[in-house]
C-alpha cells in the first residue's frame, strides 16, 4: 500500500516551487494594486520565471545524471521538467487574470487544457503505452494552456513585450523571497510527515496515513478557492482603505471557520463510513488519523487568509 505524495509527487512540487518562486502570487499582488503597471510587470516576470526554469531544468537533470538512472527515466523526467516550465509560464498568466479579477478566464482555460489531457490519455491506454506516453501528454496540454494564455491575454488584455528592467527584475525577484519561503514551509509542513512515516514505519502505515490525509488535501481547494477570489480585493484594500481591509479579513475568517467547523465534526462522528465508502475494509486503521487530522482543517483555513 504506497500513499500517494511519495517521491514522485513530491520531487515535481519541489521543482514547481523552484520555478515560480513566489512569483505568481507577487503578481496577484502587484497588479491588483495597480492595474495600470500590467505590461511592465508582466514582461519583467515572464522573464524571470524563464531564467529560473530554466535554472530548475537544468538542475533536475543533473540530479537525475548523478543518480544514474536509466535512460528511459532521465527522458521521462526531462520531459516532465519541460511540462514543469510550461505549467510555470501558464500559471503567470492565470494570476494576471486573477488579478484583473476574471477568473472565469483562467477556469476556461484549465477545462479546455483538462478536457484535451482526457481525450489524449485514452489513446495511450487504448494502445497499451507505456508510462513516457501519458508524460508527453501532460506536456502538450501545458504547452497548449500556456498557447491559450498567451492567445487570449494579447487580444483581451494587451501585447506582450518581453522588455527586461534589471532594476525592476532585482526588486520583483527580492520581494517573491517571502512568498517563496512560504511555499516551501508550506512543503515541507504538508509532507514532512509522510517522509517520516515512510522512514519509521513503511509503506503500509504510509498508505494508511495517505489515505486519511487524502481527503484533507482534498477539502483544501474551499479556502483555496476562496483566497484565490478575494486576494485581489484585499490587495487593493491595503491600499487605499484599510478600515475595509480589517472588514474583510474579520469576515472572512467568520466564513471559514463556519464552513470548516462542521465539516471537522460530520468527519470526526462518521471516519470509519467514510473510509468504508471511499476506500476499503483494509483500510480502517486509517480511521483514528483521519479523525485528528480533520481538527487541523479549521486552522488551515483561518491560517490561509492571514497567509495572503
Amino acid at each position: 500500500m504506497r500513499g500517494p505524495g511519495l517521491d514522485p509527487a513530491l520531487s515535481r512540487r519541489i521543482f514547481q516551487i523552484l520555478a515560480d518562486f513566489g512569483l505568481d502570487t507577487l503578481t496577484i499582488r502587484d497588479i491588483s494594486k495597480d492595474i495600470g503597471r500590467t505590461g511592465p510587470l508582466l514582461s519583467n516576470i515572464l522573464v524571470l520565471k524563464i531564467g529560473l526554469s530554466l535554472v530548475n531544468f537544468l538542475l533536475m537533470i543533473l540530479a537525475v545524471g548523478l543518480m544514474r538512472k536509466p535512460p528511459a527515466v532521465v527522458c521521462g523526467i526531462g520531459i516532465a521538467g519541460l511540462s514543469v516550465i510550461f505549467f510555470s509560464l501558464a500559471n503567470t498568466f492565470s494570476a494576471v487574470f486573477n488579478a484583473h479579477e476574471k477568473m472565469y478566464v483562467k477556469s476556461f482555460i484549465l477545462v479546455i487544457s483538462r478536457s484535451l489531457v482526457l481525450i489524449l490519455t485514452v489513446l495511450p491506454i487504448a494502445l497499451k503505452k507505456d508510462f513516457m506516453a501519458l508524460i508527453v501528454i501532460i506536456l502538450v496540454s501545458e504547452m497548449f494552456r500556456t498557447c491559450l494564455s498567451v492567445a487570449i491575454y494579447s487580444k483581451y488584455f494587451g501585447r506582450i513585450d518581453l522588455s527586461i528592467d534589471p532594476l525592476l527584475c532585482k526588486k520583483l525577484f527580492l520581494a517573491a523571497l517571502p512568498f517563496a519561503m512560504i511555499s516551501v514551509a508550506s512543503l515541507i509542513y504538508f509532507k514532512i510527515d509522510i517522509v517520516m512515516l515512510s522512514l519509521m514505519k513503511g509503506d503500509q502505515v504510509v498508505g494508511w496515513y495517505s489515505a486519511a490525509y487524502a481527503l484533507l488535501a482534498a477539502l483544501l481547494f474551499v479556502s483555496d478557492a476562496y483566497n484565490l477570489s478575494i486576494f485581489p480585493v484585499l490587495s487593493r484594500y491595503a491600499v487605499s482603505a484599510k478600515d475595509l481591509l480589517a472588514f474583510a479579513w474579520e469576515r472572512s475568517v467568520k466564513y471559514l471557520l463556519m464552513v470548516s467547523a462542521p465539516i471537522a465534526v460530520g468527519t470526526t462522528v462518521l471516519a470509519d463510513k467514510i473510509v468504508v465508502i471511499f476506500y476499503k475494509d483494509a483500510y480502517l486503521p486509517s480511521v483514528p488519523a483521519r479523525q485528528v487530522l480533520i481538527w487541523t482543517l479549521p486552522w488551515i483555513f483561518i491560517n490561509s487568509i492571514n497567509v495572503k
